[in-house]
């Protein structure tokens, strides 16, 4: 599994994931502590096939289910 931020605009932004139980939480924020809102999280498996997306909240989190495998 791949976790993928989106452009940034110039912007670094910094990513932070980690998965407790069957789910993921991201957090994302610029370097100077502001939250990222609405920054898109794509999911790609590792022959880069898109599994889920989705958008930060006003707190810059996403969570999600860990996908299953698929073969």
């Amino acid at each position: 599994m791949l976790l993928a931020a989106g452009d940034a605009l110039a912007h670094r932004v910094n990513v932070f994931a980690w998965v407790e139980g069957d789910m993921v939480f991201v957090e994302c924020k610029y370097p100077d502590g502001t939250k990222v809102h609405e920054g898109v999280i794509r999911v790609l498996d590792s022959a880069g096939k898109e599994l889920l997306s989705g958008k930060t909240n006003d707190k810059g989190e996403f969570s999600f289910k860990v996908p299953s495998r698929m073969t």
